[in-house]
């Protein structure tokens, strides 16, 4: 193995939520670091204006080079990704080995390894820390080629010789894990090429149908701002609803009472007559009689005259002083009387009960009381969407508006308080109009990838919105293409637990979700099977729509979720959810015992960690405990507070049998589809992207996504779906497992995301 260790600092001008993006013209690579096998760190000035699109030789000469080494790899690689002697190199087989990533995978993914900084682990493998001064003059907002070069040499000499001893210090870690480890890390690596590939290739976004999409929903959550007022109770007008407050939506949902002050008018506690602030006025003193002042007031020059000359005859005459310096002006009196304007009062604590609309459950409950001392419960946007299950008009309504205005944050946008816009569309680069999300490699418990810049793993289902029109080809005549995988939780559990009926089924190419729905009905398999599926038949709507139920109960047990939290996400009431689970266990017993064997194995394996927690019985050590799965990956898992069963036995902390049952399933699958990715990237790169012709976009979880002219649909789809069905071929040769199982692929195509149709291919498997 001849390894080269490459870093490269660039400009930091940041773009559309990335830091130096790599899709701004103003940032290119300033300053190269290479360091080869034996040999000192060799520190490379490029020149101030070096610009990448005019210079397409690669910045490090790779002769001789089998494995490229860097930190955070991608970074740098999308710098220089359309380098053509960088993609040949690739081509002839060269491979990576990014030391971010690697220590996630070796540290079984646990907190402080993901997304980890070089000086995080340099002393670890016997490095050093580099200087802070440089990184301050960037947290300070100055370019790199402003920083003195002094301090740039020091800082970037560090930048080959700690990921030298940390990849040496890695791969020595790796060989004592075992060759599957060792081979499993290497597929990854070419799986993070395919997301570097996907994010440099970028996603084209209709911005013009989109625009109309946005104005749309708007108005459509407009609307439903204004229909979810009716179901506001007639409140005190002192108490005022604020959707943003979680206690005034608990009380609302679930009913609760508010506290409000109201101003009270006292009153005389003898008399019960309103009281008044005390003013006082001057008024004038009459000869004669004093004539009552209710019943006169002062005219424009300043004299009283009485409000009625019927009644009370001649105005009296004002007495007047008759020497001194006030000689002539007319006497006054000071009188005490009620100022009306000025009512004597406080505000005081007033309630008012609000009824609700439904029960909450009590794993809802949250931090706070009522205005009474009574229970809060959470409205967090989990929990509303449960809500949204359970038939209640308002609790839909409300489900339904939270979703629009999410999506309408997230791939559309909208302004925050503060005016700025956030979401999808303002993320479509001025320079080549694409979306150049991000697919993180190293930020979950369980390997799978993730996204962000925007979330592109995400997307809403077809039957809930018409995001997906968005996504259209850059080509001339060109189109999109997905392939998913057909039920991958499934085989993937099938593989794991070797259950003989499970793997019977799968190798058949049973509709899991129909079987199911048929053991619910009583009803046949191939009945309901031809119900939920033929379009034509009578009782399709009403079957599929059934199918569809079983099929988020499918999802949920797959990934670890008990009876009430399946029966939370897919409105299927909890008794029937409760049978669905008791079918399953005789159906597919092996499932419940590979269940056990890793709940057994990450007991044997625990461990002491310096955390700890604080449960209902006290303090205790926390303990982690891991699974390996057959390919070599780690699976970390943490003891959290025991149920009040456990800790009532004495038992206050516990692992989490859901987490237990979620990890291998979710995280295995998802391992598969980035040893897939790596697959494909290899196969674009053979065959020079179809002539240039299509492009590896976008990956959701179980399924890739294409662009490519359509004459070279064919070839690119088929071989595709090759590739992706082949991971039984795969595993042998890199691992030798034998996984029982097939991989089945559904193929689509079509003019955008929303709008596709089956492709029809020879190389489908059957069943």
């Amino acid at each position: 193995m001849s390894y080269l260790i490459w870093d490269t600092e660039t400009n930091i001008r940041p773009y559309l939520k990335r830091k130096a993006s790599p899709f701004h013209p103003d940032n290119s690579p300033v300053i190269n670091i290479t360091k080869r096998a034996g040999e000192d760190s060799k520190v490379e000035f490029l020149p101030r204006f070096y610009d990448r699109t005019a210079d397409k030789e690669f910045i490090i000469g790779l002769e001789g080079v089998t494995v490229l080494v860097g930190f955070n790899l991608k970074f740098d690689l999308l710098h220089c990704w359309e380098f053509p002697d960088l993609q040949q190199w690739l081509k002839d087989g060269g491979t990576i080995w990014d030391c971010q990533y690697a220590e996630y995978l070796l540290e079984g993914q646990q907190p402080h390894a993901q997304m980890c900084s070089m000086d995080s682990i340099a002393e670890k493998y016997g490095g050093e820390l580099k200087p802070e001064r440089v990184k301050q003059y960037w947290e300070q907002g100055i370019d790199t080629v402003d920083i003195p070069i002094d301090l740039l040499k020091e800082y970037c000499d560090g930048d080959g010789d700690n990921p030298e001893r940390i990849f040496k210090g890695q791969v020595a870690r790796a060989a004592q894990l075992g060759k599957n480890f060792i081979e499993m890390v290497k597929l990854r690596m070419d799986g993070l090429l395919a997301t570097t590939e996907m994010e440099y290739n970028g996603l084209k976004i209709d911005a013009e149908k989109a625009e109309t999409q946005r104005v749309s929903a708007q108005e459509r959550l407009d609307a439903m701002d204004a229909e979810l007022l009716q179901y506001i109770p007639m409140l005190p007008p002192e108490l005022e609803f604020k959707w943003s407050s979680r206690y005034l939506r608990s009380y609302l949902f679930y009913g609760g009472v508010a506290k409000y002050l109201k101003w009270v008018h006292h009153t005389d506690p003898d008399t019960k007559e309103l009281l008044y602030a005390v003013r006082t006025e001057k008024w004038p003193l009459f000869e004669g009689e004093p004539v009552d002042p209710a019943f006169c007031e002062l005219d424009a020059s300043g004299l009283y005259i009485l409000s009625d000359t019927r009644t009370f005859g001649e105005i009296p005459t004002q007495d007047n002083y008759q020497s001194g310096k006030r000689i002539g002006e007319g006497k006054t009196k000071v009188v005490k009387m009620p100022d009306y304007e000025k009512p004597k009062g406080a505000k005081q604590e007033h309630f008012f009960t609000f009824p609700g609309y439904t029960k909450p459950s009590q794993k809802w409950l949250s931090a706070g009381e009522d205005g009474k001392g009574g229970p809060l419960y959470s409205t967090n946007s989990d929990v509303i969407e449960a809500l949204g299950n359970r038939g209640v008009p308002f609790l839909q309504l409300f489900a339904g508006r939270q979703k629009l205005d999410k999506d309408l944050g997230t791939y559309y946008w909208k302004e925050d308080k503060d005016g700025n816009r956030k979401g999808m569309l303002t993320l479509i680069s001025q320079y080549d109009g694409l979306i150049h999300h991000k697919l993180n490699t190293d930020v979950t418990v369980t390997t799978r990838l993730s996204s962000s810049d925007p979330n592109m793993q995400n997307l809403p289902r077809k039957d809930k919105s018409t995001v997906k029109e968005l996504f259209i080809s850059r080509f001339e005549d060109g189109e999109m293409g997905e392939l998913d995988y057909s039920q991958l939780e499934v085989i993937i559990q099938g593989w794991l637990t070797a259950d003989a009926n499970l793997c019977a089924d799968i190798i058949k190419g049973i509709d899991f979700h129909c079987k199911r729905l048929a053991q619910k009905l009583g009803e046949g398999y191939e009945s309901v099977k031809r119900k939920a599926k033929d379009e034509e038949h009578e009782d399709f709507i009403l079957y599929s729509g059934m199918r569809t139920g079983v099929k988020g109960f499918s999802f949920q047990r797959a990934y670890g979720a008990g009876a009430e939290a399946i029966s939370e996400a897919t409105g299927i009431p909890v008794e029937e959810v409760k049978q669905l689970i008791k079918d399953e266990l005789v159906m597919y017993p092996g499932i419940e015992l590979f269940n056990a064997k890793v709940a057994e194995a990450v007991d044997k394996s625990k461990q002491i960690t310096d955390d700890v927690l604080f449960t209902r019985k006290g303090v205790v050590k926390r303990c982690m405990g891991q699974w390996t799965a057959p390919t070599g990956t780690i699976y970390t898992f943490f003891e959290s507070e025991a149920p009040v069963f456990l800790q009532d036995r004495g038992i206050k902390a516990s692992f989490s049998p859901p987490d237990m049952k979620n990890y291998p399933v979710q995280g295995t699958g998802g391992e598969m589809v980035q040893m897939v990715l790596g697959k494909l990237f290899r196969l674009h790169l053979q065959k020079d992207r179809y002539g240039g012709k299509a492009l590896m976009v976008n990956t959701v979880h179980d399924c890739v996504w294409f662009d490519y002219r359509k004459e070279v649909r064919d070839e690119v789809l088929n071989d595709a779906i090759r590739v992706m069905q082949g991971i039984p071929v795969f595993l042998k040769r890199h691992f030798n497992i034998e996984c029982g199982v097939v991989f089945r692929v559904n193929a689509e195509c079509g003019p955008n995301m929303y709008d596709l149709h089956k492709f029809d291919s020879t190389y489908y498997l059957e069943g």
